[in-house]
């Protein structure tokens, strides 16, 4: 199926799908792809605990504190190698994301990933061995406003949903 716009896309090796988009091609990991289906599944679901995992990566829902007091809290938190890289904050619309001392390429990716589905931010890049997030330092961290893009008005979520 061909989507208006977009060209059918084409597998790489095992690890990356390219699809043609109106302005650039874009490439998204099927790690990544089953990251966002998990976050977007955990968004509406009441379990607890992993709910994905894939290599290097899990997406868990947390419950904390006791259902229907003031205290309780629901989040959502997405590993990498054991380090909660994003913790998602459903209730409140929130996202805190971090690169727990680990400036990879494959953290770099993974936060890419969460900041293009789920936020209005800018993407974090390097020059020169520094990161950034937009035209700002990166100082390891940063919390922002979490959005929940329908898939018919973004590529990388339907993309997403497409190879999980």
């Amino acid at each position: 199926m061909t989507l208006p716009g977009l060209t059918p896309g084409r597998v790489l090796g095992n690890s990356n799908v390219v699809i043609n988009c109106p302005i650039t091609t874009k490439t998204m990991r099927k790690v990544e792809a089953g990251m966002v289906c998990a976050v977007i599944d955990a968004l509406h679901s009441d379990k607890s605990g992993r709910i994905f995992k894939s290599g290097n990566t899990e997406v868990h829902i947390i419950h904390d504190g006791v259902y229907g007091t003031h205290s309780y809290n629901r989040y959502i938190d997405v590993l990498l190698h054991g380090n909660t890289i994003a913790r998602i904050y459903p209730s409140i619309d929130r996202i805190k994301l971090s690169d727990c001392g680990y400036e990879t390429n494959t953290t770099k990716s993974r936060l890419n990933v969460l900041l293009e589905c789920f936020t209005e931010e800018s993407r974090v890049h390097q020059s020169n061995h520094v990161w950034f997030i937009g035209s700002d330092l990166w100082v390891g961290d940063c919390e922002c406003n979490f959005t929940r893009k329908h898939p018919d008005d973004h590529w990388q979520t339907r993309q997403a949903l497409k190879l999980a």
